[in-house]
């Protein structure tokens, strides 16, 4: 069985060819699976879903998913040195790249010890197969495995669709001409007047020798609650005020300060949006990423920034570019790609909200979940994965060793929660 990649699929695809690109979730758990339990939950998810048993194949300038048989999903035992060795293993794991013409495009590490009862389970995916909702239905499926050993309903041999064959379809066919002619019109603009206002400021890509870091933080249960608070009197999505705390803390210790055009992005789970809908069940890549300028004066204030965040992300919702976004994201990736002399942008958060995740399931209490996304030279300059869980904002930050040390990395953590601690303050 075949099926043509859609967008934002060849998008990472074409990523993947070139550096890894890949999706790493942490399940850390109270109690150790006994490997041969594990083996047998991982192979029940893998018949599940049938984009765990599928492989890339390139056919030209198009790449193609094909299930056509697969070797059951490899599983590894790494010693628990102590209860930050599984940080060490997702950084080789984000920097290690999955064979695209070898199925599955997923693996799995244990790493446990008989000294201790914690243990921590890391998956690695191919980014063209999940996005950060599918990583989670994966995540939550295995943890079923683990209290009832139900397998859950058989996805067959049917490859999930292209997320464009169910656009709407003003989105589709010959009506989606004068829209996507105006979209690039208004990309072209913007990457020029970008490129103007950036210039002799913006960092250029760092080596391409340059290794993807881990810096794993969390809010307390208190400092969430009263962000979440803050978040809803003032009108503005807890991802545009992450955004701004990002940006912010970017603009301090990047760029001295110094009023400068930052990029960042919106990551837009498309399933809701689609004809029909997909369902959360469904494990597959339904995203996009749409990406935007904003010039940040001195002195910005959080609020008025991550309210005209919000602006800006609604204002081309509205005008349908989640969509627009998907068709030409492949192009814009090649590209960069290609010429590897501009990054992709300066900040990257992925808010993928609360988390529905059992607590507990057949002895293992579920203590803590963390994901990331392989960066590279042209990508952000800080990219984070954020989400709800345990009444706790969970932030896993990515960076690249050759663009800053773990020090400054710790810093650019530190000034992001701070301000959103300070944001949080409901005397304000």
């Amino acid at each position: 069985m075949r099926r043509r990649l859609g967008g934002f699929e060849s998008a990472e695809a074409w990523t993947g060819a070139s550096f890894p690109y890949n999706a790493v979730a942490v399940l850390r758990l109270a109690g150790r699976p006994a490997p041969d339990r594990l083996e047998t939950a991982l192979a029940a998810v893998q018949r599940r879903h049938p984009l765990l048993r599928a492989r890339l194949e390139r056919r030209g300038s198009r790449w193609w998913f094909a299930l056509d048989g697969a070797s059951p999903i490899p599983l590894r035992r790494v010693e628990r040195a102590g209860d930050d060795a599984w940080q060490a293993v997702v950084e080789e794991e984000l920097n290690t790249a999955i064979a695209a013409e070898r199925a599955p495009l997923v693996r799995c590490v244990l790493v446990s010890s008989s000294d201790t009862a914690a243990s921590e389970l890391v998956l690695s995916f191919h980014h063209a197969i999940v996005d950060a909702t599918s990583g989670a239905t994966v995540c939550r499926h295995l943890l079923e495995q683990f209290a009832d050993g139900a397998a859950g309903p058989a996805a067959g041999g049917e490859l999930p669709p292209r997320p464009e064959d169910r656009f709407p379809p003003r989105f589709r066919g010959v009506a989606l001409v004068p829209r996507l002619a105006g979209f690039m019109a208004r990309r072209v603009a913007e990457e020029l007047g970008y490129l103007w206002r950036s210039r002799g400021v913006r960092s250029p890509p760092p080596a391409a020798s340059a290794r993807c870091r881990l810096l794993p933080v969390a809010l307390g249960e208190e400092p969430t609650a009263a962000l979440l608070r803050r978040c809803r009197r003032a009108r503005v999505p807890l991802n545009s005020a992450l955004n701004a705390a990002l940006l912010l803390g970017l603009q301090r210790h990047r760029y001295a300060g110094r009023p400068v055009p930052l990029r960042y992005f919106a990551f837009a789970d498309l399933r809701p949006y689609l004809e029909p809908p997909v369902g959360t069940e469904t494990v597959a890549s339904c995203l996009t990423t749409l990406r935007y300028t904003l010039q940040l004066g001195a002195g910005e204030r959080f609020w008025e920034l991550a309210s005209r965040i919000d602006r800006q992300i609604y204002r081309s919702f509205r005008r349908g570019e989640k969509f627009l976004f998907c068709l030409t994201s492949a192009g814009m990736l090649r590209m960069l790609i290609r010429y590897g002399r501009a990054r992709f942008g300066s900040a990257a958060v992925s808010y993928t909200g609360p988390l529905d995740l059992p607590l507990e399931a057949g002895g293992l209490g579920v203590r803590g979940v963390h994901a990331a996304v392989s960066n590279m030279p042209i990508g952000a300059e800080f990219t984070a994965q954020a989400r709800l869980f345990r009444g706790r904002l969970w932030w896993d930050f990515v960076y690249l060793d050759n663009d800053m040390d773990e020090g400054a990395a710790r810093a650019l953590a530190a000034d992001v929660l701070d301000r959103l601690e300070e944001a949080a303050d409901e005397r304000e």
